[in-house]
């Protein structure tokens, strides 16, 4: 089975479609994919292009990138792996799977996120207030958060790593996660 590849996007401005890209030949340019990532907000940046989140799958988890987002102005939903480690409230450090199983069972929403060859999707999304990692020098804390998806049937866990200026809703930051599985290029790989 061929490796996937990687996917990225700036979410929600005119125009996103033209610096969402797949990153399948980071290794062979020299640089790791966050580093592409990088790269390209700073390319989307110098054109004028402000966009108010990122969205990104698991390589694009790391603190580097995440702290880069920000210190660009804008937020970021970031898929990451179980055995991420985050800050509950508690100050307890635990992976974020066990973060999410620390979610109380009526903080958890069933929650529509598009159409498959199987029907309709429902997970089961809460989320859960970290500590930030990677809060860029002078710049304020705003909001992070650990995004948690359930599969309503197996109980299959995914994670994502949130960072806003402002609170947002629950239905904004899934509408965000979403976002590169519902690009045609995606479907398609």
């Amino acid at each position: 089975m061929p490796k996937r590849a990687a996917e990225f996007s700036v979410w929600r401005y005119p125009g996103w479609e033209r610096i969402w890209e797949r990153v399948p030949l980071a290794s062979a340019l020299g640089c790791s994919r966050p580093q592409l990532a990088d790269g390209l907000l700073d390319r989307a940046h110098s054109l004028g292009i402000r966009a108010a989140f990122v969205a990104g799958d698991e390589v694009y988890g790391g603190r580097q990138l995440r702290r880069g987002i920000r210190q660009r102005g804008m937020g970021y939903v970031t898929a990451v792996r179980a055995n991420h480690t985050v800050t509950a409230g508690s100050g307890h450090t635990v992976t974020a799977a066990a973060a999410a199983r620390m979610i109380p069972a009526r903080a958890w929403h069933r929650m529509r996120t598009g159409s498959g060859t199987k029907g309709t999707r429902h997970y089961d999304w809460a989320m859960l207030e970290v500590t930030s990692d990677d809060t860029p020098d002078g710049h304020s804390d705003g909001h992070s958060l650990l995004l948690a998806r359930r599969h309503r049937y197996t109980g299959k866990l995914s994670c994502y790593r949130c960072w806003t200026p402002r609170p947002a809703p629950l239905a904004r930051l899934i509408a965000i996660a979403v976002v590169p599985a519902a690009t045609p290029a995606r479907r398609s790989a």
